[in-house]
């Protein structure tokens, strides 16, 4: 065997579809538990995901694109937060949805006015004299998503402490049991 065949190839001559850049908000379903992610790629056979934690290599997971549908697969490699992704589905279906699934990712580029990133940072959250403990799923300069220990009522205005950025101020645009979507009300900068 010629030694150019044992050659370690890069990930890029591995694949054996195109890969698309994207950045598309999707969740990924890991036994019962739902955790925020970003596509950063996707092909008909797997996805490059950034993921707020370290997941095993071999971890069976399901991508889960709101409106699309749920992807099976499995983590086949993982760096920091970036993950690799293969699809257990047949690559034909997976076409078929990747054109929606592009759409959907240019849809929300122009509803979106800052770019969003996938963190898992502890945080408190105030409204009034009412405290409760969470975690910043995801944050951009225009607001954030929460989880939340507690329920507020979706109406009130908040403020959300975190070592990460001190204090930002805001109001509940969303509620969905203990998830919470949060647009800022001053100018301060996250870092």
């Amino acid at each position: 065997m010629p030694l150019d065949d044992l050659a370690i190839r890069s990930p890029d001559e591995r694949q054996r579809f195109p890969r698309r850049s994207t950045l598309i908000a999707a969740q990924l379903r890991i036994s019962d538990e739902l955790i925020d992610v970003d596509i950063l790629d996707l092909s008909e056979g797997g996805a490059k995901l950034s993921v707020p934690m370290v997941l095993d290599l071999g971890q069976k997971v399901a991508l889960v694109v709101e409106g699309i549908g749920d992807f099976t697969a499995r983590v086949v490699w993982q760096n920091g937060q970036s993950h690799g992704i293969e699809f257990r589905d047949d690559p034909d279906a997976i076409a078929e949805t990747l054109p929606t699934i592009l759409d959907t990712a240019q849809d929300g580029r122009e509803r979106r006015r800052h770019v969003r990133h996938s963190v898992l940072w502890k945080a408190e959250v105030y409204c009034g004299i009412r405290r409760s403990g969470c975690e910043i799923l995801n944050i951009s300069e225009g607001g954030a998503r929460l989880r939340l220990e507690q329920s507020f009522n979706a109406t009130e205005e908040v403020t959300i402490r975190s070592i990460h950025f001190g204090e930002r101020h805001g109001r509940v645009v969303w509620q969905d049991g203990d998830r919470l979507g949060i647009e800022f009300r001053d100018n301060a900068q996250v870092n």
